[in-house]
């Protein structure tokens, strides 16, 4: 459990979400990443963790776009630190095609991650 304020950052096993998570670990706080790419993950979490020693930091591999996956990420960081104080809901996916090219697959993908990712997460957190 952690004495400490706890962050989740979405998407952030790289670019700003990164960037968010290691802000977040400098002001002292522990950090949950949630993110679908493993690997980037990993050494994400590895590399933050090393470069914040007194700070805890886990990377949950999760699809935010599938609520029982959502839930169980939450869940793990409930039961990893005890709390959660903040959620950043920076994941997000662009397909940059105009309306009469894209696909239907584009948009729901969009939507999925753009949208409905963020209710689940605010659900889940709540």
């Amino acid at each position: 459990m952690s004495d400490q304020n706890v962050a989740i950052v979405t998407g952030g096993a790289r670019g700003i979400g990164r960037g968010i998570a290691e802000a977040l670990l400098a002001t002292g706080m522990d950090v949950a990443l949630f993110d679908l790419d493993a690997d980037a993950l990993a050494a994400t979490a590895a590399e933050l963790m090393t470069a914040h020693l007194e700070r805890s930091v886990v990377g949950i591999r999760t699809d935010i776009t599938q609520r029982d996956e959502v839930e169980h990420a939450v869940a793990t960081v409930i039961e990893r630190f005890g709390r959660i104080d903040v959620l950043v809901n920076n994941a997000g996916i662009v397909r940059d095609r105009r309306l009469v090219k894209m696909e239907e697959d584009d948009w729901d993908s969009v939507i999925a991650t753009n949208l409905k990712s963020q209710f689940l997460t605010c659900k889940a957190v709540a």
